[in-house]
C-alpha cells in the first residue's frame, strides 16, 4: 500500500531545520540551479553512460497542484502530519517562532486550492540505476543515504549533501523522486525532510518521512505534472510548494546556470530550459549576458570567462602535469574593458562546472583567465578538497592534510607563473589599480602641442625633470623634437592655466628655481593611526612609471578630499607583500614646482587638501634590485 511513513524510535534528540541544508539558504535558486545541473552533468563521466552527441538537456516547469492530489494526501494524511507538527512546535519553541511559523504556512497552504511545485527534469542521461538495491547505488544515494556520494571518477559532485538545495525551495521540505533508468527500472518515492516531533505514545520521530510502497519503491515514474510524461531515460525531481515567491528566481537562475557552466553551454555539453522563457544554450548565451534582467544578477568576471571560451584561439595557453600528462591548462587572455574585478582565474572541472575564482594573481594589465582541470586523478583529488556547495578548496577535508596543502600551492604556483610568463611586458609602466573608472591618462594628457589657445595662454620658463622609461618605447611626438636616451634631460615647458603642458622644448643646461610650496599644507609627524581613512576611492587618472629603482606615480582624483592615504604592495611569489618607501616626494602638476607636504610611513603615503581634477606626483624608491608590478590603492575618509 503507497502511504507515507515517518519513523520513530526512543530515547533520541529533537532533529530541528538548523540540521537541514543549511548551507543552501542563502540565495537557493542559485544553488538550486547549480546542483541539478552538476548532478545531471556527472552520468556524462558515469560508467552507465554511453556517450552520444547530445547535450544533456534539463528542464525547469513551473506547475500547480491540488493538494488532494499530491500522492499520499489524498484524504489529508500529509497535512495531518504538518498539523500534529505544528502543535507540537508551537509548545516546544517558547521564543524562536520560525518553526512554529514555517508550520503554520503549510498547513495554510494545504487549504489552498491550488499549491505551486516546480518539475525539475533531465534528458540524454543514465537516470538513477540501481533502484533494485538496499544499501548502495546512485538512487538509494539519493533517496535513502545522507552524506554518501561514491560517483564514478571525474564527476563533480563529491558531498552527497547537493541534494537539501531542492528541499530548501520547497514550502514544506518535500519532494519526490521519480526516475526511468538506462538498467531497464522505473522508480519513485516522495521524501519529507522536516523536524522530529514527540508522537502520543511518546516515540520520537527522525525527521524524515517517506512515500512509499509497503517500506519499498514504487515500481512506476510519477506523473504529477499534467503536461509532462516521462518516456526516455532521466530523472525528474518534483518540489512540492514551490518558493515561486522569491523575485525573478528565474532570471536568477539562468544567471546561475551560465556563472557556474559557461564552458560547458559553450562546448555544447549542455543545454537548459527555464519556464517557457529561457533556453540557455550556446546559442543564446551571449544575449543573456547581455540581458539586463539577468545581467544584475550574474556575476561580473563572468563575462570576461565568455570571451576567452568564443575567442579561444586567441588566447595565451600554457599546459602542467600534476598526475598526468599534461592534465592541467591555463588560458589567459587580456580583458576587452576595464569591469572593476580584474585578475581572476575560473578553476573549472572535467565536466564544465566552475568551482571557484583564484584570485591575488599578479596585475599585470587587465585580464581573466581559466584554469581547466581536464585529468581524471586531478578532478577526483580536488573534489575532496570542496566544500559542501563546491565553492573552494580545503586542505583539512582530507586525512592527509600536508600533501594536500602541497597540492594546492603547487597549482596556485603553476598558476602565478604561468601569468608572469605569458603576460610580461603588458604592465610596469602602466598599471591600473582595481576599481572602476580608473583609467590611464596618455601621453597627450601631458603634451598637447596643438592647442594655440594654450599657448596664448601658458606659463612660461618652467622646467622640470623627465624620467625616460627603459622597458618600453616611449609614444613618438615629435620625430624631429623628441629622441630616445637612457639619460636624464631637462625641459622647458609651457602650461597653461588648466595645468596642461601646451610646447617642449629642450634646454640642456636649464637650472629650474628653487622650489617653494605654494600651500604648506603641515602634517603632525606623530599622525601616525589614521584609521578614519577606510574608504576605497576611485581615480581618474592613475598611473605608475618604473625606471630602475625610482618609480614614479600620477594620479588625480574625482572630488575633493581633505586627507587621503595611498598604499603600494608588491605581487611576490605567494601574493601581495607590503614594501617599504624611500625618498618619497610629491608635488601637484598644476604648479609644477609647488611641493605637496607629505607623510610616509612604511608602505603607505598621507597627503592632505587634495583638490579634484589636480594632477599630483609622487616619486620614491623602494629597497629591491627588481622591478616590481605594485597594486596601488587610495582610500579617503569614509563619512
Amino acid at each position: 500500500m503507497k502511504k507515507w511513513f515517518f519513523p520513530s524510535v526512543e530515547n533520541i534528540g529533537i532533529k530541528g531545520f538548523n540540521d537541514i541544508g543549511e548551507e543552501f539558504k542563502d540565495n537557493p535558486m542559485f544553488h538550486l540551479a547549480k546542483e541539478i545541473c552538476q548532478n545531471s552533468l556527472d552520468t556524462k563521466v558515469s560508467s552507465d553512460y554511453k556517450e552520444t552527441n547530445e547535450p544533456i538537456k534539463v528542464e525547469f516547469k513551473e506547475f500547480f497542484i491540488n493538494p488532494n492530489k499530491i500522492p499520499g494526501n489524498e484524504n489529508g494524511e500529509l497535512r495531518q502530519i504538518f498539523e500534529e507538527e505544528f502543535k507540537f512546535n508551537s509548545e516546544y519553541y517558547k521564543k524562536d517562532r520560525t518553526v512554529p511559523d514555517f508550520y503554520k504556512n503549510a498547513v495554510n497552504l494545504f487549504y489552498n486550492y491550488n499549491i505551486p511545485c516546480l518539475r525539475i527534469s533531465d534528458f540524454s542521461t543514465t537516470g538513477l540505476t540501481g533502484s533494485d538495491k538496499t544499501t548502495h547505488s546512485p538512487w538509494i544515494d539519493l533517496t535513502k543515504n545522507a552524506g554518501v556520494s561514491d560517483k564514478d571518477e571525474g564527476a563533480g559532485g563529491s558531498k552527497g549533501k547537493g541534494k537539501f538545495a531542492s528541499f530548501i525551495c520547497s514550502n514544506f521540505y518535500t519532494i519526490f523522486y521519480s526516475t526511468m533508468a538506462n538498467d531497464g527500472l522505473k522508480a519513485s518515492c516522495g521524501i519529507s525532510r522536516i523536524t522530529g516531533y514527540k508522537k502520543q505514545d511518546n516515540s520520537i520521530t527522525i525527521g524524515e518521512g517517506y512515500y512509499e510502497n509497503d517500506f519499498k519503491t514504487i515500481r512506476e515514474c510519477l506523473d504529477l505534472d499534467p503536461d509532462f510524461k516521462r518516456e526516455i531515460y532521466g530523472t525528474d525531481i518534483y518540489i512540492i510548494g514551490f518558493k515561486n515567491g522569491i523575485e525573478e528566481w528565474k532570471e536568477k537562475m539562468v544567471a546561475s546556470i551560465i556563472d557556474n557552466f559557461f564552458v560547458a553551454i559553450v562546448r555544447g555539453n549542455l543545454v537548459v530550459n527555464i519556464g517557457n522563457n529561457y533556453e540557455v544554450s550556446n546559442e543564446t548565451i551571449e544575449e543573456y549576458i547581455k540581458d539586463e534582467k539577468i545581467k544584475k544578477y550574474l556575476l561580473p568576471d563572468t563575462k570576461c570567462y565568455y570571451d576567452i571560451m568564443v575567442s579561444y584561439n586567441e588566447t595565451k595557453k600554457e599546459t602542467y602535469s600534476m598526475f598526468e600528462n599534461n592534465d592541467i591548462t591555463l588560458v589567459l587572455k587580456k580583458d576587452n574593458e576595464d569591469i572593476g574585478e580584474i585578475n581572476k582565474v575560473a578553476a573549472v572541472r572535467l565536466t564544465g562546472m566552475k568551482i571557484l575564482d583564484l584570485k591575488n594573481l599578479p596585475h599585470l594589465g587587465l585580464y581573466h583567465g581559466i584554469l581547466f582541470m581536464e585529468g581524471i586523478k586531478v578532478n577526483d583529488y580536488f573534489r575532496k578538497l570542496e566544500n559542501a556547495t563546491h565553492s573552494n578548496w580545503s586542505a583539512d577535508r582530507v586525512q592527509n592534510s600536508a600533501d594536500a596543502e602541497r597540492k594546492i600551492k603547487q597549482l596556485k604556483d603553476f598558476v602565478r607563473n604561468t601569468i608572469k610568463k605569458l603576460m610580461a611586458g603588458t604592465v610596469l609602466d602602466e598599471i591600473s589599480a582595481t576599481g572602476v573608472g580608473e583609467t590611464l591618462p596618455d601621453e597627450e594628457e601631458f603634451i598637447n602641442e596643438n592647442n594655440d589657445k594654450n599657448q596664448k595662454e601658458s606659463i612660461n620658463n618652467e622646467t622640470i625633470k623627465t624620467i625616460t622609461i627603459n622597458e618600453k618605447e616611449p609614444k613618438k611626438i615629435d620625430n624631429n623634437r623628441m629622441e630616445k636616451t637612457d639619460e636624464e634631460v631637462e625641459i622647458e615647458l609651457e602650461i597653461d592655466k588648466e595645468g596642461k603642458i601646451v610646447k617642449v622644448d629642450p634646454i640642456p643646461n636649464a637650472v629650474p628655481p628653487e622650489p617653494t610650496p605654494l600651500h604648506p599644507n603641515p602634517i603632525s609627524p606623530i599622525e601616525n593611526n589614521y584609521s578614519e581613512i577606510n574608504k576605497r576611492l576611485l581615480t581618474s587618472k592613475l598611473r605608475l612609471i618604473s625606471n630602475d629603482k625610482t618609480y614614479k606615480l600620477i594620479f588625480s582624483l574625482n572630488e575633493d578630499n581633505p586627507i587621503i592615504k595611498i598604499t603600494f604592495e608588491i605581487y611576490g611569489e605567494s601574493g601581495t607583500e607590503k614594501i617599504a618607501l624611500k625618498k618619497v616626494k610629491c608635488h601637484c602638476n598644476r604648479n609644477m614646482f609647488g611641493k605637496v607636504s607629505i607623510e610616509n610611513e612604511d608602505n603607505y603615503v598621507i597627503i592632505k587638501d587634495i583638490q579634484k581634477d589636480n594632477l599630483y606626483t609622487i616619486d620614491f624608491e623602494v629597497n629591491s634590485e627588481e622591478k616590481w608590478a605594485m597594486e596601488v590603492k587610495v582610500y579617503g575618509i569614509n563619512e
